[in-house]
Formats: structure tokens, C-alpha cells, sequence
């Protein structure tokens, strides 16, 4: 049981290690630009149907714009 809780751990913390860190507010140079790759940029379809949803609260958020819309 033992192996097998530590196997599970090894595994997670490699899978989470591959993802880039966001350690603070807005990433690391705290200016909200994410170099992951990998990502997709177009869906299949126009409607992406809903998997789940809960119901939230108030939060506080951030405007994204691209560089070349700013300028």
C-alpha cells in the first residue's frame, strides 16, 4: 500500500512539474503572458458544450489584451 501511495506521488508531482509555474499575481514577471505550448488556439465547433458548472462568488480579475491592440 505503502509502494503504491509513493508511486502515485512520484507520478503526480512529475505531471504537475511539466506545466509552467505561476508562483505569483499575473505569473512569474507578474505580466500576465503565458509561454505554454501546446495549446489550442481554434475549436472544432462554434458551440462548446458544457461538461459542468458551479456557482461562485464575487472574485477580482484582470483585462487581457494582446500587445499589438494596446499600442
Amino acid at each position: 500500500m505503502k509502494q503504491r501511495l509513493l508511486l502515485l506521488t512520484l507520478l503526480f508531482s512529475t505531471i504537475t512539474a511539466m506545466a509552467q509555474e505561476w508562483p505569483d499575481w499575473r505569473g512569474p514577471n507578474r505580466d500576465g503572458v503565458w509561454n505554454e505550448s501546446g495549446i489550442t488556439e481554434k475549436f472544432e465547433s462554434e458551440i462548446i458544450p458544457v461538461k459542468w458548472s458551479v456557482s461562485i462568488g464575487p472574485g477580482y480579475s484582470g483585462q487581457l489584451l494582446p500587445m499589438e491592440k494596446f499600442m
